[in-house]
């Protein structure tokens, strides 16, 4: 996100969005309700690093003020053509299109990692701070072993970042995460994600079953600590202190 290319992007195109229509589409839905639940009421969204723009979708129907911001113009046309009322803007974490003080809240969906190891952190924050940011909501692939067994497999390369990397990356520049959670037992691995194969085919009626078993599976997980072991994203909620 800061406004260099880099090879961990090399694989995109716009033709991954239509993943979306298919299996991988519940797991995202998934994910969004949940950083949406995390949301303060009223809050100003800057979805950063938006990608195709589903969560700016999902956010919008529950009444929710969002802006989309991406560096891969391809992925903000891929998204404006599944919503053409999406408001995608082309831009860099380094040099924020926004006035300051306009907004208060950023969703970093499948972003801190790249952020952690490609960009230049300080003055991302500073950008952030300049905006108004004061709260942090996040989901990342967690690196455990599952997760990275699964990238072996596929021969998938992407930089990690912990959720103790990332407790640690938002305490340095003032942030204090006030909520954890993991999340995503299995659904990630069959749907195949943006990049893997699907192990299961994309109905409806094989899909809402299993999104509500695994969210079962990924509340229980959670209950037992186990989530760090077993499930594929983590979400934090953090507050500037």
């Amino acid at each position: 996100m800061s406004g260099q290319h880099h090879e961990h992007y090399d694989h995109y195109s716009e033709g991954m969005a239509d993943r979306l229509d298919r299996g991988y589409g519940y797991v995202d839905r998934w994910i969004n309700a949940q950083l949406c639940a995390l949301l303060t009421p009223g809050a100003r969204v800057l979805d950063l690093g938006c990608g195709f723009g589903s969560l700016d979708a999902d956010l919008r129907r529950r009444g929710v003020a969002a802006v989309g911001v991406d560096l891969l113009p391809f992925c903000l046309q891929a998204g404006r053509a599944r919503d053409p009322a999406a408001r995608l803007v082309c831009g860099d974490a380094t040099r924020l299109p926004f006035a300051p003080g306009s907004l208060d809240t950023v969703v970093l969906k499948d972003v801190l990692h790249h952020l952690y190891d490609e960009a230049p952190l300080d003055v991302i924050f500073a950008e952030l701070e300049r905006i108004g940011i004061r709260e942090l909501v996040i989901s990342d692939p967690n690196p455990n072993p599952l997760l990275l067994l699964g990238r072996r497999l596929i021969g998938h390369v992407d930089p990690v970042c912990s959720p103790r990397a990332a407790s640690q990356l938002l305490r340095r520049f003032g942030f204090e995460v006030e909520f954890q959670r993991y999340g995503v037992v299995a659904s990630m691995a069959l749907s195949g994600g943006y990049v893997a194969p699907a192990l299961v085919p994309g109905s409806a009626l094989l899909w809402r079953p299993l999104m509500l078993a695994d969210a079962t599976l990924s509340r229980v997980a959670n209950r037992a600590g186990l989530g760090r072991a077993v499930c594929w994203r983590y979400f934090l909620k953090a507050r500037r202190v």
